[in-house]
């Protein structure tokens, strides 16, 4: 199979380099957000974990609203016990930012007095 002039775009790439290029056959170093190295460790955590708190983190630090399916995940965090993800006070100021952050979870806590 022989490729000509007019299946090569005007970088000089061809169909097929583009291929490869997007579907990485794992033999490339890691780059961009998968390749950075995770703050620790949590038990039970799969990488979508690791991406809820980090866009979580950054909406914080952003003081951008939260997403109700944010607020879910965090509602099913463990917290307060050694190992777990958040300690009591780290976990009941993101909660906090959540009901004042996502009028949907908002309207669906305990009122407070």
């Amino acid at each position: 199979m022989s490729l000509s002039n007019a299946s090569v775009n005007p970088a000089g790439v061809t169909p097929w380099q583009a291929f490869v290029a997007m579907y990485p056959t794992g033999s490339m170093p890691p780059t961009g957000i998968a390749g950075k190295p995770k703050k620790r460790e949590i038990a039970g955590w799969k990488e979508y974990d690791y991406l809820d708190y980090a866009d979580f983190e950054n909406a914080i630090k952003a003081n951008k609203e939260i997403s109700y399916a944010l607020c879910q995940w965090l509602v099913r965090q463990p917290h307060d016990s050694p190992g777990d993800p958040f300690t009591q006070n780290e976990w009941r100021d993101w909660y906090e930012y959540a009901v004042n952050h996502c009028p949907r979870f908002a309207r669906e806590q305990p009122r407070r007095y």
